[in-house]
């Protein structure tokens, strides 16, 4: 009785696949993809008759291990003959028989012995890594799919022309290593698959790889690799019109790594800042070493601000996060031209966000921002100057005020050339050693020539001119003396001239 169940199973199985096999392809090709392989150029001999009557055989026979080795024998012929089609339609039978029978581990042993064959096809090898992993999702538990994805990982190591299911498989990979919480593993599968050399991967997929390398890297908080391989997507791909989705992931990734290398740096710092000297610590948050990173911030907001589906969507914020980051960046000729650039070609769209064109303009023009700011309790509640979604609000606020006493202190050097020590630190809300020290700081970055005199308390603006100035000046002063000396001559000679004359008039 009980034989006579295994074999009704047995049957139900191959009936089920010889069935599918039917309603797929009449002809018995299983993957359209073989529709144009109906004649091999390489075949010295065609064997698709004799695969043709093999099948019904094996579906009347019942015996799945008899059925193997019958296709196997069979599959040795085609390729020996390299009869693509045929060999390819025998490889795909067995998968399908083992799968509708459920042994997946015959299913992965076969897989392999099938790639390692001698002369096996690379259509063949294609054509089952392509059906196997349709097959990943459809494993009866996590064991067995692993099993499968690790044996499709193994099968197409180091073959170039599956190389692309060899990405799609390591990624699965990848994905199950993260979901067990192994990010090194996950993040370290997928950059050793350099997809960047790819040329038969889409395009728009081979972008997705990059971006899920990038993820998984920033997650380990490894940032110089990730700007490595931010570097293998080009910026004049992103502007395809489908691919706007892809250009907003891209910079919103290079703005967490921004950020978060930001505040890294700024922690490290903190350690040390136990031994600095007390005017130090009134006024390092480790903003000096970041201020670059700063201004990459916002020129990634701004390529976000620059895709369609933002501009006609949700660009406030966008915006508004552009110039706050652009008013965090130190000041440099760069910084200025930005700062310019959005006060006239943004000036509508400028005129509809709350304080930020008055906050613009304040930092273009020569004159003083008085602190607090009118607007203050509205801009200290801006995302950036929260810890949300990016920890650090409280410092970004410290270098914000930090940058609006440097925009006051320039100003104040186009005024004075001499000014009390005093009198400065009133003037930019500060205490003496705060004014000093940012006084030091615009003075080594080179945008301010200033001198203090400590004992006196005056600072002194417009520092001693370079030699290349000093020349310059030297040559003009000369060439003045020159030209009054020859002017002096010729009114000199003049007068002799007239002088003469007259005495031959008198005689």
């Amino acid at each position: 009785m009980n034989l006579h169940s295994d074999w009704i199973i047995i049957y139900c199985y191959f009936e089920k696949a010889v069935r599918r096999m039917a309603e797929e392809v009449s002809s018995l090709i299983l993957q359209p993809e073989l529709d144009s392989l109906t004649t091999d150029a390489k075949a010295s001999a065609d064997f698709s008759k004799e695969t043709a009557e093999l099948i019904p055989k094996l579906f009347q026979a019942g015996r799945l291990n008899e059925a193997l080795d019958e296709l196997m024998l069979l599959e040795k012929k085609t390729r020996q003959a390299s009869d693509g089609v045929s060999s390819t339609k025998l490889v795909q039978l067995m998968l399908r028989l083992q799968r509708e029978a459920g042994e997946w581990e015959k299913l992965n042993g076969s897989i392999t012995l099938m790639s390692k064959k001698r002369g096996q096809l690379k259509r063949v090898i294609v054509d089952m890594v392509q059906l196997a992993m349709k097959w990943i999702e459809e494993t009866p538990s996590h064991k067995e799919k692993l099993k499968l994805i690790t044996t499709l990982s193994s099968v197409t190591e180091g073959k170039i022309f599956v190389e692309v299911e060899r990405s799609r498989v390591v990624k699965k990979l990848a994905e199950i290593k993260e979901a067990e919480g192994d990010i090194e593993s996950a993040s370290q599968l997928l950059q050793d698959v350099q997809v960047e050399t790819f040329g038969a991967m889409d395009r728009r997929e081979k972008a997705e790889y990059i971006l899920e390398q990038m993820r998984l890297v920033l997650a380990r908080r490894e940032y110089v690799r990730c700007q490595i391989i931010a570097k293998k997507i080009n910026p004049k791909l992103l502007e395809a019109e489908d691919f706007q989705d892809i250009k907003r992931k891209f910079y919103e990734l290079l703005i967490q790594m921004h950020i978060e290398e930001t505040q890294s740096y700024q922690q490290s710092a903190g350690k040390g800042r136990e031994v600095k000297l007390k005017h130090e610590q009134a006024t390092d948050d480790g903003s000096q070493l970041d201020s670059a990173r700063y201004l990459e911030i916002s020129k990634s907001f701004y390529a976000i601000f620059e895709t369609p589906s933002v501009k006609s969507g949700d660009w406030k914020n966008v915006l508004e996060c552009y110039i706050i980051y652009l008013l965090l960046a130190s000041f440099t000729n760069e910084q200025k031209d930005l700062l310019n650039k959005v006060s006239t070609l943004e000036q509508k769209r400028l005129e509809q966000l709350d304080h930020f064109k008055q906050l613009v303009s304040d930092f273009l023009k020569s004159e003083l921002i008085s602190w607090p700011l009118k607007y203050e309790a509205d801009l200290r509640n801006h995302a950036v100057f929260t810890d949300s979604p990016h920890a650090g609000g409280d410092l970004r606020w410290n270098l914000f005020k930090k940058r609006v006493g440097q925009h006051d202190l320039m100003v104040i050097s186009k005024y004075y050339t001499r000014i009390t020590l005093d009198r400065l630190a009133s003037l930019l809300t500060l205490s003496r050693t705060e004014t000093e020290a940012e006084i030091a700081e615009l003075v080594t970055s080179r945008f301010l020539q200033a001198k203090i005199d400590r004992p006196s308390g005056i600072v002194v603006f417009g520092g001693r001119d370079e030699s290349t100035d000093r020349l310059n000046i030297w040559s003009s002063d000369i060439k003045r003396i020159l030209d009054l000396t020859e002017e002096s001559s010729k009114l000199v000679e003049k007068e002799r001239m007239i002088h003469s004359a007259k005495l031959k008039k008198t005689k």
